[in-house]
């Protein structure tokens, strides 16, 4: 899938709702397809599902949607993302016996808050545990990931049960 900038509205009924902020479980994009003519395209993301999100050098990241609210101060629409790392930014971390898959990423408690405007695309997390192998379908989907581990510093942890659906 593209990546998506288009018109953002929030779905479902507030979960909560206090003097600073509303809390959503999902948010429906609006989009026309570059390069395309036609009818608009939705797009639904809610908490929990994994999400592309690309910085200022148009890199793509994977992050897993924790919370999505509207800043009544900010009068912004805000997602509270947890991040995954790549092999790119987890080798400065811990040293690899053996490089991980190329589509491996790695669970991480690093969190942030981001205006809802930087996920960019839908994408796919399958948590394996260390003895799996890697499917072989994840070869034919640009937006799949495989996470085995989670980072943990200074090293490299199993990804817990919980994680494994």
């Amino acid at each position: 899938m593209e990546d998506i900038d288009g018109v953002y509205r929030w779905v479902g009924p507030p979960l909560s709702d206090d003097s600073k902020r509303t809390q959503y479980p999902g948010i429906l994009v609006q989009y026309k397809p570059r390069g395309k003519s036609g009818n608009d395209h939705l797009c639904l993301f809610k908490v929990g599902f994994h999400v592309l999100v690309h910085n200022a050098d148009n890199l793509p990241y994977v992050a897993e949607i924790e919370d999505l609210y509207e800043d009544k101060i900010k009068k912004k629409m805000f997602a509270k993302l947890r991040w995954f790392y790549r092999y790119r930014d987890a080798k400065h971390h811990h040293k690899f016996v053996v490089p991980p898959h190329e589509r491996e990423i790695f669970y991480s408690g690093h969190t942030d808050e981001n205006d809802v405007s930087v996920i960019k695309a839908p994408c796919f997390v399958v948590f394996l545990n260390e003895s799996q192998l890697v499917p072989l379908w994840e070869r034919h989907l640009n937006n799949a990931f495989i996470c085995r581990y989670e980072l943990k510093f200074p090293g490299l942890a199993p990804i817990g049960v919980d994680k494994l659906r």
